[in-house]
């Protein structure tokens, strides 16, 4: 099954994202509101083929940041502190100008930082940062 998703009105339809022969669960790049989008569904298994076809749409949150990469550490440490280079991603519906990060390394005392965003980030964008240094706990 082909799908294709188009955005505009008749006589003005713009391709926005195109799935051939396509199978499972396909997320379509990131809507804009009081848009009309049209979608066009084709069987290409012939007469008598069956199938099925859903459609789910869904609203991100409002304020939803995830660290979607932790760059480092990595592998053994050789070391008694570490700062934590990740990446963060605004899965949100709202741009993010800061979002407060707490973890711990080995169960010591959490850290707790504030991570700026200039300029905001938007759906869907990232940014990587280092974090607060925290120190290892030895055993």
């Amino acid at each position: 099954m082909s799908y294709a998703l188009y955005s505009g009105g008749c006589g003005t339809l713009t391709e926005v994202a195109c799935v051939q022969a396509g199978e499972g669960t396909t997320s379509f790049p990131l809507l804009t509101a009081n848009t009309d989008y049209w979608i066009l569904v084709d069987n290409q298994g012939g007469n008598g083929t069956e199938g099925t076809f859903g459609i789910l749409l869904e609203f991100p949150a409002q304020n939803d940041a995830a660290p979607t990469t932790i760059v480092s550490p990595v592998g053994n440490l050789c070391t008694t502190t570490v700062a934590p280079e990740v990446v963060i991603t605004n899965n949100g519906q709202q741009p993010l100008s800061s979002v407060t990060v707490t973890y711990d390394v080995d169960g010591g005392a959490p850290v707790v930082t504030v991570v700026p965003f200039a300029p905001a980030l938007t759906y869907g964008q990232s940014q990587q940062h280092s974090l607060l240094m925290a120190k290892l706990l030895r055993s």
